[in-house]
């Protein structure tokens, strides 16, 4: 199998196909963070969490520091898509962490919607799912996923009261 220019993301036809309606999702939900309805997915972007260096001093920064201090607005930041029930006043009953399989991972709020939404109404669930590239470097990929699910209930508890 060789590299192909036209599908960066790897993974043939139906990745490429994805990847598009990805595109068109984001486009269209674009002009608003919040999709109106409460039944649509919401792309959580994750804070950044700041780390902390006893052994530095606040008044003496290296030049590595000040750079960290300003990240690069180039670099795509952490995310997981949100599905909260549909109806808006009420709390969820539970919070389900989704991972989907390898290629169609990448993009759950489209392969993995009906299947998902039809749960979060049955239970009254807010769903969290954490998209991943694919990988045969395993471990890594469990441990950027873990955090991206760690991170992601620390928020949702601190700024929606989950």
């Amino acid at each position: 199998s060789s590299f192909d220019p036209n599908d960066p993301i790897g993974g043939g036809e139906l990745t490429s196909a994805l990847a598009r309606l990805d595109r068109k999702w984001q486009l269209k939900n674009r002009e608003s963070n919040r999709p109106a309805g409460g039944s649509d997915w919401i792309k959580l972007i994750l804070d950044e969490e700041e780390e902390i260096d006893p052994s530095t001093s606040s008044f003496q920064e290296s030049p590595e520091d000040a750079l960290k201090a300003y990240p690069n607005p180039m670099q795509e930041k952490d995310f997981v898509y949100l599905l909260e029930p549909p109806l808006p006043s009420t709390t969820p009953s539970s919070i389900i962490f989704f991972l989907g399989g390898a290629g169609l991972g990448q993009f759950p709020h489209i392969t993995y919607t009906e299947l998902l939404a039809s749960i979060s109404r049955r239970l009254n669930a807010s769903i969290i799912a954490a998209p991943y590239q694919v990988s045969l470097d395993h471990f890594d990929l469990a441990k950027k996923t873990g955090e991206l699910m760690r991170k992601s209930i620390i928020q949702l508890e601190e700024k929606s009261g989950y």
